[in-house]
């Protein structure tokens, strides 16, 4: 299919075939791809909200600017591909970015770089209108994610919208800059280097961890934030350096501080699910999200930041098996420092048999579980 040519065929409201075969091509496109992501049920739903005849004229009406991707067929050798409909897209100008609201292709033409020829001519409508980058949101879950990426988009931020009927749309935002659009020709930006604007989206989507609570209550009585729980881990990383230093002389502190910083991050994706709770489709569905934010960075920060999350999940170095250590300890140290009337039943056994196997390495922190353990002995009989 790499000698097709595409023809883009506007779709302005004005030929009512033409909205009647956008609609449909739109339909049947939208249902075989995301029936397995959100169910038939509300994909129906939002079907008849965005892709029906009625929904299509109000967005023309309302500035959307659509084309069918129309392949005009090829002949090489033996084979002869007839013209067809491949897919659409919709965007329109917003502020200083055009949205690119709609991008569909047929199954049988995804991966023949349909996409990248698509994109650039989007990239020319943008520059030619002076915005500053291509928008688009994206199911979280949507394995387009990935391809995006490889379009040259980054994730700038998550959100979550609602679109009635008890439906919401889950979302990555991720924007793709026009080329040129706001710098200087002489100083081109490295794709490599952390950008300020870069450096600031990154922070601002981290933040989200401050917001994150987790089952546990600090001894003020409100709840811990998923970000107080990392500070301390490393804090206590970094107190213990030279005891665990005395077991592990090679130990780096910093790349224990490091993961221990960066361990809980999916969190601000899918917020904190307690460890009885949790569950491992919970686990993978975390790292995929991480994974995927990720992805985005450039890859001064991105390369080092993957090497480091493989070392954390094989748990082989000193470092990572001290970091898991130091997060199953400082859950239960902070389980003690919360009033006894927020513990669920469970919890009264779980902190007496929790991150054993997780410390045995290490003469140093198995007392320090040991210790750990008389205190909630002595909480339980206390206040219990």
């Amino acid at each position: 299919m790499s000698d097709s040519k595409l023809q883009f065929i506007k779709v302005d409201g004005t030929d009512d075939l033409l909205v009647s075969e956008l609609s449909a091509l739109a339909s049947a496109i939208v249902k075989e791809y995301y029936d397995p992501l959100l169910g038939p049920v509300q994909n129906d739903y939002m079907i008849e909200q965005f892709q029906s005849v009625p929904a299509i004229y109000g967005q023309i009406e309302s500035g959307y600017r659509y084309m069918i991707v129309r392949d005009e067929g090829s002949s090489s050798g033996e084979d002869i591909l007839l013209p067809q409909d491949a897919g659409f897209f919709g965007w329109y100008p917003r502020k200083d970015e055009l949205y690119l609201s709609k991008f569909y292709l047929k199954a049988d033409r995804r991966q023949h770089g349909y996409g990248r020829k698509i994109i650039s001519y989007l990239l020319d409508e943008a520059a030619a209108l002076g915005l500053r980058c291509i928008s688009l949101n994206v199911n979280k879950y949507n394995e387009s994610v990935e391809v995006y990426h490889r379009l040259g988009f980054s994730v700038v931020r998550s959100e979550v919208n609602d679109i009635g009927e008890g439906y919401v749309m889950d979302d990555f935002v991720m924007e793709l800059p026009v080329r040129g659009a706001g710098a200087s020709e002489e100083t081109p930006e490295d794709p490599d280097a952390l950008s300020v604007p870069r450096l600031l989206e990154i922070l601002h989507t981290a933040e989200k961890l401050k917001c994150q609570t987790r089952h546990c209550d600090t001894s003020s009585g409100r709840r811990e934030s998923v970000a107080e729980h990392s500070w301390r881990l490393a804090l206590m990383a970094m107190l213990l350096s030279e005891e665990l230093r005395k077991e592990f002389p090679a130990l780096s502190t910093e790349r224990i501080i490091r993961m221990c910083l960066i361990h809980d991050l999916g969190e601000i994706f899918t917020g904190d699910i307690p460890t009885f709770e949790k569950t491992k489709g919970d686990d993978d569905n975390e790292d995929s999200l991480l994974n995927a934010w990720i992805a985005a960075f450039p890859a001064s920060v991105r390369l080092p930041w993957e090497n480091l999350l493989s070392e954390m999940k094989a748990l082989k170095t000193p470092e990572s098996r001290v970091y898991k250590a130091l997060d199953k300890l400082e859950a239960l140290i902070q389980h003690n420092e919360s009033d006894i009337s927020t513990w669920l039943p469970l919890e009264y056994n779980l902190q007496k048999r929790y991150g054993w196997e997780n410390v045995e390495f290490s003469p140093y922190l198995t007392k320090l579980r040991e210790q750990v353990l008389l205190d909630t002995i002595r909480k339980i009989k206390e206040e219990g």
